[in-house]
């Protein structure tokens, strides 16, 4: 069984345990963590670029989850 095979069952199965909104969520936050892999481990210089990245998923995920965001106004 390959290692996409065991990610993706493994991904399904905590879906259906934390819900599909939960999983998104946790899922936004995958290129963080490559970024802090590769700055712990890889030793990768940390760079404005990569600072301005981190924000604006940061950013992204916080307007994301509030819960004003899907509120429609009738006219």
């Amino acid at each position: 069984m390959s290692a996409g095979a065991v990610a993706s069952t493994a991904f399904q199965l905590g879906t259906k345990y934390i819900g599909a909104q939960n999983a998104s969520m946790l899922s936004t936050f995958e290129p963080l963590t490559s970024v802090a892999v590769g700055i712990l481990v890889y030793h990768e210089l940390m760079t404005g670029r990569t600072v301005m990245g981190i924000l604006a998923i940061l950013i992204s995920v916080i307007i994301v989850s509030c819960p004003d965001h899907a509120v429609i106004r009738k006219e």
